[in-house]
């Protein structure tokens, strides 16, 4: 049902397209195809070493892994600065034009990105007793959040090279280090959580993590080599404007995501039983994921489709893709997350015993899921019309209200997290839509005006 969903879409889609155009829609396919394949074995070796972790270490403990996890993933969106997605575009642009750019933008982000993963290690390393005692309430997670700072230089590292296999549309090469990026950090978490607890499991994400860099390192430098060029070459400042024009506005929506996200937990894991509330709340989160995992995979490859009409007059026929794809999103997800609702009391009983009360926030979960991937759609719409700063915007928007009403409810515990998370994507969702409306109907009579000119220019 889901393969024919997608099919459906992408005729839809190059029923609009120009017949020079189709080539792409090929190499989009291809790529989303392969994007979704790594993605799967990601996502599936992250679920099932949670499901192994939470059941060695039961609810208290694997909160406190989870809120190690969500302290990281803040930080990530600093030491990472928006690297990769800006070497993987600038990279596409200009390989067939001027190599010799791609190679001092590379090496620009690359060196760029060593850079801020070094400040983000050191800055959590120094500040993690204030972090986990003062922000957390937990003193006791300081020497796990020092032990998992290295994650935040080898990530960032990572992600710029990343970019730059993306940027050669490299997909079905980077869906085996994701393979095998995945397994290895499986079972390096898996083991170490079984010997050693939370701090094996600590030292299990390390290993991981430094694995999946090794390999997307040596990845990149194949693929540069292959088109005469070096992974680290010379270093170019005066191409800095662009990566600072072009990161930024990215990099502040992902900052207030990840800072939300993290404080939102931040507070419940403060109150009596905080961190089993954490618990609860991951195990849910984690099974939104997974319900989500086909429309964001294949976003990967829908994306640039949206970017590419962006320049096309036709400002009704982008409004119809979008429109198109929302609907097949929708049915994508919305479908298995009913399935997972109505079996919650089951699913809970994946992760261990000690999860039966988080039956309730599964359901508030599966209620978010279509929501959320519907935002993500919008989001990248919103970006493709070239309307970045109002993409910011709207995550000021929804970090307000998400941190506002989960100060509020805090003391439901995990499932006021979820409602909170629910109420906020689906308030930046209407906003965001009713945004991009405006934006196409603007468009439609800036188009109107302009072929009104014409023909009136051609009687004259």
């Amino acid at each position: 049902m889901r393969v024919r969903g997608i099919r459906n879409f992408v005729k839809n889609v190059t029923s609009h397209l120009p017949t020079p155009d189709l080539p792409i829609m090929g190499r989009l396919a291809r790529g989303g195809f392969w994007s979704l394949i790594g993605d799967a074995g990601s996502r599936a070796f992250s679920f099932t070493s949670a499901i192994f972790v939470a059941r060695w270490l039961g609810v208290a403990e694997y909160g406190a892994f989870a809120l190690v996890q969500s302290t990281l993933a803040m930080l990530m969106t600093f030491a990472h600065f928006g690297m990769g997605h800006t070497s993987s575009r600038h990279i596409a642009a200009f390989r067939n034009t001027d190599q010799a750019r791609i190679e001092r933008i590379n090496s620009l982000a690359l060196l760029f990105a060593a850079l801020t993963g070094v400040v983000a290690m050191v800055a959590l390393f120094v500040a993690a007793p204030y972090v986990a005692t003062t922000l957390l309430g937990a003193p006791e997670l300081t020497g796990p959040l020092r032990t998992a700072t290295p994650i935040l230089l080898l990530s960032a590292v990572s992600a710029a090279a990343g970019g730059t296999i993306l940027g050669f549309e490299a997909f079905k090469q980077n869906t085996k280090v994701a393979w095998a990026s995945g397994f290895a950090g499986f079972a390096a978490i898996v083991t170490g959580a079984s010997f050693l607890g939370l701090w094996g499991a600590i030292t299990g994400l390390v290993v991981g993590e430094l694995l999946r860099c090794a390999l997307t390192m040596w990845l990149a430098r194949q693929i540069m080599r292959q088109n005469g060029l070096e992974l680290l070459g010379r270093a170019d400042l005066g191409e800095a404007k662009i990566l600072w024009e072009f990161s930024l506005p990215l990099l502040l929506t992902s900052v207030f995501f990840a800072s939300a996200i993290w404080l939102c937990q931040a507070i419940i894991a403060r109150r009596p039983d905080g961190l089993t509330e954490i618990g609860l709340y991951d195990a849910a989160q984690k099974c939104m994921t997974l319900v989500m995992l086909v429309p964001i995979a294949a976003s990967a490859a829908f994306g640039p489709v949206l970017a590419n009409l962006s320049g096309d007059s036709d400002t009704s026929a982008r409004k119809r893709i979008t429109v198109n794809l929302a609907i097949v999103q929708l049915v994508l997800t919305a479908v298995p997350a009913a399935i997972v609702a109505l079996g919650a009391s089951w699913v809970t009983r994946i992760f261990g015993p000690g999860f039966a009360t988080a039956s309730p926030i599964v359901v508030m979960m599966m209620a978010l899921a279509p929501i959320f991937v519907l935002r993500h759609l919008y989001w990248q719409a919103t970006i493709s019309t070239g309307y970045a700063w109002t993409s910011f915007l709207l995550s000021v928007l929804w970090a307000a209200v998400a941190a506002g009403l989960t100060w509020s409810w805090q003391t439901g515990g995990a499932i006021s997290l979820a409602t909170a998370m629910l109420m906020a994507h689906g308030v930046a969702l209407l906003v965001n839509v009713l945004m991009l409306n405006r934006f196409w109907r603007r468009g439609t009579a800036a188009c109107s005006g302009s072929s009104q000119v014409g023909t009136e220019g051609i009687r004259a």
